[in-house]
């Protein structure tokens, strides 16, 4: 519903937004109670749209929904900004970018630092039928996190075998030898 709804209002009788619905991503780190007016994620805007037929953002009157918003899914809201040209442009960027990180896995020896990107590739599709504001930070917090656990243990298991410890815990370790 939410991808025809945007198709049968784009660009008429509405103009695209032209690349601006993803303004939010890049500043979405920043607090509300430092910048009030700061860019909102398509989806909230959607949910407007089709309660209100409004285009743009009211924020007295989403908080009158009950901040009710809708998922528009990378298609939905790549062509409310760019027309069929943009699904296509997005397709293409996305579908180059999961090449290039499915090319970087070596299955024939696994490596643990092909976690974090068998994770991004197993969930790229579902994360993905959001909006792109959301999509983006899912991937890269579970990246991240995948990235932090895998450094984590590879650090371990190196202290183990070359029996070279943080220095802290060296000074116990001869003590306790002593």
């Amino acid at each position: 519903f939410n991808t025809s709804f945007i198709v049968s209002k784009f660009p008429k009788p509405w103009e695209f937004y032209y690349g601006e619905t993803y303004a939010s991503v890049p500043v979405a780190i920043i607090p509300r109670k430092l910048w009030p007016d700061k860019p909102v994620s398509f989806s909230s805007q959607l949910g407007l749209m089709v309660r209100f037929n409004y285009r743009g953002f009211d924020d007295e009157l989403w908080k009158k929904t009950n901040m009710f918003s809708l998922s528009p899914g990378f298609v939905g809201e790549a062509y409310a900004n760019f027309g069929f040209l943009g699904v296509v442009c997005l397709s293409i960027l996305l579908g180059a970018a999961a090449g290039r990180i499915d090319s970087n896995i070596n299955f024939k020896r696994f490596d643990p630092m092909d976690l974090p990107r068998i994770m991004f590739l197993s969930s790229f599709i579902l994360v993905h039928r959001g909006d792109f504001y959301t999509a983006v930070f899912y991937q890269c917090s579970m990246s991240l996190g995948a990235y932090g656990f895998v450094l984590a243990t590879r650090r371990r298991q190196l202290s183990r075998r070359t029996g070279s410890f943080h220095p802290k815990f060296k000074k116990s370790l001869n003590h306790s030898q002593a």
